[in-house]
């Protein structure tokens, strides 16, 4: 607040102020030094941080060690570390000695967890975590198809921008999860679609298919999630694959070449999306009527 000839300061309290863009890069460079040093005394244990979320896999001797250093210097660092809100992840045969030797921590022993948006540990509880998530985008479609009669702009928005980005998002952190997203697709083609064409779509008509397309190859850009599972991830690894390679320790991170990856990555990407997309466009219209199949192709250049 600043009024003529006085302003006061209102300071934060405890680190970099929440909601400012500038906070993630503050954070991450006062944590560095830390980050380095954890590196340098403890090479065996496999670490990665993404701002306060700090990670580290290896043995229990390993973990508590970690985590013993880090309770003793983080705060000089500004880093407060809280043992009951720790997760630490452990196979089905080694959870009683995880929870005996962490008793005096009070970590939270688990088989499985969320972590970043995707999930680490035992495939059955992944899948089960992931299956809560499509439940609640599903009911987020079908919402959408019932809004859709009166509203369809802002639906077919609402689901194209938002909330289909947000499965897309965990495709691309979460292998081999294609057939978890079955009934999101089911309730896109027999729910949402014909709500917002406005009637009753057979399984067999083209629109449905010809819906998966980007708008630039007369689609409405509403990929398959059952397919898109597999390529998003590939994408992903494919674009990060000098980062992924310098957290397993395999090479020295350098900006500009993860810089030049991305670009070529994405560049090959586009350039297999364009080709497969064009295939399956001719593969829809070559089948129709020439007046169907002209008004279709005319939406590659109208949108």
């Amino acid at each position: 607040h600043g009024t003529i000839g006085k302003t006061v300061m209102i300071p934060s309290q405890e680190g970099v102020t929440q909601g400012d863009p500038l906070a993630m890069i503050c954070f991450g460079i006062g944590i560095l030094p830390l980050i380095c040093q954890l590196k340098i005394e403890f090479p065996a244990a496999k670490q990665q941080w993404y701002a306060d979320d700090g990670s580290v896999a290896g043995t229990f001797s390993t973990i508590w060690a970690v985590f013993e250093w880090l309770q003793q210097l983080g705060p000089n660092y500004g880093y407060f570390p809280e043992s009951s809100k720790s997760i630490l992840i452990v196979s089905p045969k080694n959870v009683e000695q995880a929870k005996a030797e962490f008793a005096n921590l009070q970590f939270q022993v688990e088989t499985g967890a969320r972590y970043l948006g995707s999930f680490i540990g035992e495939t059955t509880e992944r899948d089960s975590w992931i299956s809560s998530k499509v439940d609640t985008w599903v009911q987020s479609i079908s919402k959408l198809a019932g809004a859709a009669h009166a509203y369809p702009q802002s639906a077919y928005s609402a689901l194209q921008r938002s909330v289909q980005q947000e499965w897309q998002y965990l495709q691309r952190t979460t292998p081999d999860i294609e057939s978890c997203f079955a009934p999101l697709e089911k309730t896109i083609q027999r729910e949402f679609l014909p709500a917002l064409f406005g009637e009753a779509v057979d399984d067999g008509d083209y629109r449905l298919e010809l819906a998966h397309l980007p708008v630039k190859y007369s689609g409405m850009a509403l990929p398959n999630p059952i397919k898109t599972a597999k390529q998003n991830h590939q994408a992903s690894k494919d674009v990060c694959s000098h980062l992924i390679s310098a957290l397993k320790d395999e090479t020295a991170f350098e900006t500009a070449v993860h810089t030049q990856t991305m670009a070529t990555a994405k560049a090959a990407i586009q350039t297999s999306k364009d080709c497969m997309h064009q295939q399956e466009l001719k593969r829809i219209t070559d089948p129709m009527q020439a007046a169907t199949k002209c008004t279709i192709l005319r939406g590659q250049e109208t949108g």
